[in-house]
């Protein structure tokens, strides 16, 4: 929450957002933690603009909050996140009354430059394969688990908490490892 020694009107409506998000939305003290240190970049910005009431704030105030925050250096997905947490509050003080328009109404997320998934060189598939059935392994961050069944070999790679499946036919199953692994013994 915001430090009560600096009490003024818009950290006061930021208390109270935050308490709203806490007691009626139930998020969890972390996100709740976000939101604040997100919303005291937004109120700083405000101060070093001369800006002191929520209903002075303008698309054009907004959008140059964000451009100072990627002119720092940070991330699309940063930027965006802190977006997120003003277009919430402003959201709260419209519904509140604190507020008679949104100045992030109409404004774009930035673009979050997509990476391209990292893939299996043909030499670990063929090590994977070839794995005895259900055996996992660790390797650079990555759980890699393979199962076979009648209908072939299912390989799945748990990467950060998300999972890809790659499901091999019989045919390329076996003409990669042939039936040596079939037994597990590879």
């Amino acid at each position: 929450m915001v430090n009560s020694a600096s009490k003024n009107p818009v950290d006061e409506l930021i208390d109270k957002f935050l308490n709203y998000l806490l007691v009626e939305k139930g998020l969890s003290p972390n996100t709740i933690e976000s939101y604040s240190r997100d919303l005291q970049k937004f109120v700083l910005y405000l101060e070093k603009n001369n800006i002191s009431d929520l209903n002075q704030v303008t698309a054009l105030e907004v959008i140059d909050f964000l451009l100072a925050l990627k002119s720092k250096g940070l991330a699309s997905k940063t930027t965006g996140r802190n977006l997120s947490a003003l277009r919430t509050f402003f959201k709260f003080l419209l519904q509140g009354n604190y507020l008679s328009v949104d100045p992030t109404l109409n404004i774009d997320s930035p673009k979050i430059q997509l990476r391209l998934p990292s893939i299996l060189s043909i030499a670990e598939v063929e090590s994977l394969l070839c794995q005895p059935d259900g055996a996992a392994r660790r390797r650079s961050g990555r759980d890699l688990i393979k199962r076979q069944n009648r209908s072939g070999c299912s390989v799945t790679l748990v990467e950060k908490g998300v999972s890809f499946t790659l499901r091999i036919t019989p045919m390329i199953y076996n003409e990669l490892c042939g039936n040596r692994c079939i037994s597990g013994t590879c």
